[in-house]
């Protein structure tokens, strides 16, 4: 009798076992194949929200958020990076005019959407890369810097309105990302600000190609491969929006003497 209630006792054992270690092998395969959320998923939905936006809409796509004015001051450090110096000199005080003018500074991200939309319209644009604010933003200072001090306007004044420019684009736009679109047809892509907005993002600016403190100098795709290149290698492509001597910026291409 002894013997046959030992037998029945690691029968039991063995079945209580099997369960158990199921279980602890499903935990521990579950624990292995979980993967972190992708931090630039949000930025991106916002992107291509914004694109499927653009084409329907164009311009009225345009919220009133503070973040547009943050976009405005990257842009204007944009064009003191890149800019000719005599446009920089006669059209400087304009644009800070400008800037200080919220509903210029809208008026302006109207007609640059406006704009683009008829070049995105069909174009099947899908979000594939996310640059953060983090890597853009010092690059764009220490540009902007340079360049003043190499053509020999960089003085206190002038150091002055790159640091408020920097600490202004800083404030809206750091957390956020600059968002790649590659589209199948022309213009083949293009590249979205995203900025954080209380628990969400919204479009703060784009462009259609790369400013030059970022290489934007060559074709957006490998010649050999066709595959886009990523922004943060500093590649990017030319376009029939490259900048003009005199204009503002790169990819607004409206000149100061307009203003």
């Amino acid at each position: 009798m002894s013997q046959r209630v030992r037998r029945f006792s690691l029968v039991v054992a063995a079945v209580l076992a099997v369960p158990w270690t199921l279980s602890a092998t499903g935990c521990k395969r579950d624990k292995q194949t979980a993967e972190p959320p992708d931090p630039t998923m949000p930025a991106r939905r916002a992107a291509q929200a914004w694109i499927h936006c653009l084409e329907q809409n164009g311009g009225a796509c345009v919220k009133d958020h503070s973040q547009l004015a943050a976009w405005d001051a990257y842009a204007i450090l944009g064009w003191l990076a890149t800019g000719s110096p005599t446009s920089i000199l006669s059209g400087l005080r304009r644009e800070l005019q400008h800037h200080t003018d919220s509903m210029s500074v809208q008026r302006r991200m109207v007609a640059v959407s406006d704009t683009t939309a008829d070049e995105l319209r069909g174009a099947e644009c899908r979000g594939v890369d996310a640059l953060p604010f983090e890597e853009v933003l010092p690059k764009l200072k220490a540009s902007a810097e340079a360049r003043m001090d190499y053509f020999g306007i960089k003085n206190d004044q002038m150091g002055s309105i790159i640091d408020g420019l920097s600490e202004e684009a800083s404030a809206g736009l750091m957390g956020g990302y600059f968002v790649t679109m590659e589209c199948v047809n022309a213009p083949y892509v293009a590249y979205v600000a995203a900025a954080p907005n209380d628990d969400h993002f919204v479009v703060a600016g784009m462009m259609m190609e790369l400013p030059r403190y970022l290489g934007g100098v060559v074709e957006a795709r490998d010649r050999d491969t066709g595959q886009l290149l990523k922004m943060r290698m500093g590649d990017s492509k030319q376009t029939s929006t490259s900048s003009t001597e005199g204009t503002v910026h790169p990819w607004i291409n409206v000149f100061v003497e307009e203003f």
